[in-house]
């Protein structure tokens, strides 16, 4: 839906069945400023992203003793280790995932651990887990093939 947003004229109306063709790759869509991207987000990831930070929050918030009812709610179903809401399982799902490919040494989500923290010992925040991942799904589009591209279209205009 994004690249249709962006990338198709006004009149069309979106279709799932239909694909559309950006006139950049999104690798370069998603990328910094810096890197000769356009700092798009990624909604689904940013999705996911919220998902982890609100299991990182929930296990937090677990380990101060600071829950409020719907998280005391959470974590009883998390100590049973049977979750009752597809919600939590998303959650628990997501965030293992994300534990095992950036975290790997933190202890699992069925020990009931404290939250990963980040260098300065907190709570990772959201924009962290999401600039991870970003990072991991859209690799920085080289700056050689986009200078070599470049440069060939300037060409062609001569």
């Amino acid at each position: 839906m994004t690249r249709w947003f962006l990338f198709s004229s006004v009149k069309n109306t979106y279709t799932e069945e239909r694909k559309y063709k950006t006139m950049m790759k999104i690798d370069r869509a998603y990328a910094d400023w810096k890197e000769g991207g356009i700092k798009l987000w990624d909604i689904e990831l940013r999705h996911i992203a919220f998902k982890i930070w609100y299991m990182n929050r929930l296990l937090h918030n677990n380990y101060n003793n600071n829950n409020n009812t719907l998280q005391e709610w959470y974590m009883e179903q998390l100590s049973r280790k049977k979750a009752h809401t597809s919600t939590l399982n998303d959650m628990c799902r997501h965030w293992g995932v994300f534990r095992v490919k950036f975290y790997q040494n933190h202890p699992k989500i069925n020990e009931l651990p404290d939250c990963i923290r980040n260098d300065n010992d907190e709570p990772l925040k959201l924009k962290e887990i999401y600039e991870l991942m970003i990072k991991d799904r859209h690799p920085t589009p080289r700056r050689t093939l986009m200078k070599a591209n470049q440069s060939q279209s300037s060409n062609k205009r001569s």
